[in-house]
């Protein structure tokens, strides 16, 4: 037995020893800053705090970079002065409160202000002779409790809110107190920050008065990561509608490591980083879908997905050459408003809105009515004042209140009231001679971030909720902020608000309270469409 036992601790030891995570020897990790290129894991990585477990240390064998949690650590420690703000200490919210706290943990109970007041973790470096094309952030964070205590932990780059890293602190529960890593991938936007060398994160909860404390060991930037290790994410990728496995789909961990679906469905994503990761599976044609997923060296990941289908797939041969369906050419994209009669994909065609990606033009060889997403625009954009109401203009959900605590975009932050209130598209056309008895409604949405932001957006079709159109849109995920085009064929009941030649569509979240930013670059309405324009309902 002890023989067996000695066995173990030998192959524990010999694969940390091999986990590219472990390439850095021991006594680097004393370091209270590091900067390493051309690791094995990233081209660049840059650490804040040292590697120590709050200077308590690992357990044998322990790799703090596999995913695993730590065994259970005592409390309160003492801080040493020397140690970066925001590591190695124990923070409290600032939101908490006597009065509105319930219960509190022990983080709380044992420290007290100012010493536990939450602080940034601040990173300063030089990215000379490295292009930043993508990074990821890791944190080796302890005692989170959101679940138990109902904190809503907020994170911030540079001030600005990361709402994956948001959601990834809110779902742990780390009752012990125990610790693990985590890593995401800092989006686009993001990465002029780090391009600068000077980033401050920030975790904190100041609105609902929970008494959760937590820890950060240490936190580190990954700049252009690259697939390391033998943990591995596995699943399956169907229609959510027909069951049936989708191939072609592409799967993808925290923007480090891509795989595509097989004619079954099914993926393999080795080389994960350990601890929580965001996975993401998208295909032309239909919504994409995010989800987090725990991996560890002892413990691969299983993330099974179903996507809905945002156009309706269609049989090869009942679809036409591009420059055939894409009747609406070039030559019509500069005008704001467009009505044809017989065209190659309907009898009727009416368009509101120029169609040129929220002034930002297309890349070349794109199809905006492909359903394809665009490359990312700048925001924001001088609004011209000659484009129909509702289109190519940031619009901010009317519910949204600024100055309040909730998760804003870069939309919200970069325009204001009433400039950005939500506005109509109002289509109107002459139906005489035409019986109307379908119509697919196409609306080229930018931005809408349902997914990630939580925002329940609502579309009215004159006035009345569209059930449908509404459930379309917050499938619909565009961090970027990119554009893409969306197909819903209406109901016979809203096929009837046709008859009088005018109608108005309005895309609005008047509940949540959420920031979440939108445009909208066009609308087309397709009455009586042939067979090859599909959609969903």
């Amino acid at each position: 037995m002890k023989n067996k036992k000695k066995f173990l601790t030998f192959l524990s030891a010999f694969f940390f020893l091999l986990s590219s995570q472990a390439q850095n020897d021991r006594a680097k990790w004393e370091l209270k800053t590091s900067v390493e290129k051309n690791t094995t894991e990233a081209e660049m990585v840059i650490r804040v705090g040292d590697i120590d477990n709050f200077g308590f240390g690992f357990e044998e064998a322990y790799n703090p970079f596999s995913g695993e949690l730590t065994d259970p650590h005592a409390y309160p420690w003492e801080t040493d002065p020397d140690d970066p703000d925001g590591t190695d200490r124990i923070m409290v919210v600032s939101g908490f409160s006597d009065d509105l706290a319930g219960s509190t943990d022990g983080y709380k109970q044992s420290t007290s202000r100012p010493e536990n007041s939450v602080r940034p973790v601040v990173f300063r470096f030089s990215t000379e002779g490295t292009k930043v094309n993508a990074a990821s952030l890791q944190l080796f964070v302890d005692d989170f409790q959101a679940p138990v205590f109902n904190t809503k932990f907020t994170a911030t780059v540079n001030g600005t809110r990361f709402n994956e890293l948001e959601k990834m602190l809110n779902s742990l529960n780390q009752t012990g107190p125990v610790g693990k890593l985590v890593t995401v991938n800092l989006p686009p936007e993001m990465l002029e920050a780090v391009k600068s060398g000077q980033l401050s994160i920030l975790i904190d909860d100041a609105v609902t008065g929970a008494g959760d404390g937590f820890a950060i060991d240490f936190t580190r930037i990954l700049i252009n990561p690259k697939a390391s290790g033998n943990r591995r994410i596995t699943g399956k990728v169907i229609d959510k509608t027909t069951g049936k496995p989708l191939e072609g789909a592409t799967v993808s961990s925290s923007g480090i490591v891509k795989a595509i679906t097989t004619a079954e469905g099914t993926y393999t994503l080795s080389g994960v980083p350990g601890g929580f990761n965001y996975v993401t599976a998208s295909k032309t044609g239909y919504a994409s879908s995010t989800a987090t997923v725990e991996v560890s060296d002892s413990k691969p990941g299983v993330l099974n997905f179903q996507l809905v289908a945002v156009v309706v797939p269609v049989k090869p041969d009942t679809v036409k050459p591009v420059p055939e369906v894409v009747y609406d050419k070039v030559d019509n994209w500069k005008k704001k408003r467009v009505v044809m009669k017989n065209t190659p994909d309907a009898e009727l065609m009416v368009r509101v809105g120029d169609v040129d990606n929220i002034n930002s033009g297309f890349a070349q060889g794109y199809n905006p009515f492909s359903g394809e997403l665009t490359e990312w625009n700048e925001y924001p954009w001088e609004v011209d004042k000659t484009d129909p109401d509702g289109t190519d203009r940031i619009m901010v959900p009317s519910a949204y209140i600024y100055g309040s605590e909730v998760w804003i975009d870069g939309y919200t932050e970069s325009t204001q009231r009433p400039e950005n209130l939500p506005k109509p598209v109002t289509l109107i056309f002459q139906p005489d001679g035409i019986t109307i008895g379908s119509a697919i409604l196409q609306v080229f949405v930018n931005d809408i971030q349902s997914v990630s932001s939580e925002s329940r957006f609502t579309a009215k079709i004159d006035g009345a909720v569209s059930e449908g159109l509404s459930r379309l849109i917050n499938e619909t995920d565009m961090t970027g902020p990119t554009g893409k085009i969306v197909s819903y064929r209406l109901t016979p009941d809203e096929v009837k608000k046709l008859k009088d030649g005018k109608v108005e569509i309005l895309i609005d979240d008047t509940t949540t309270g959420i920031g979440d930013g939108f445009a909208i670059d066009f609308v087309r309405l397709l009455i009586n469409p042939e067979s090859h324009v599909k959609a969903s309902k």
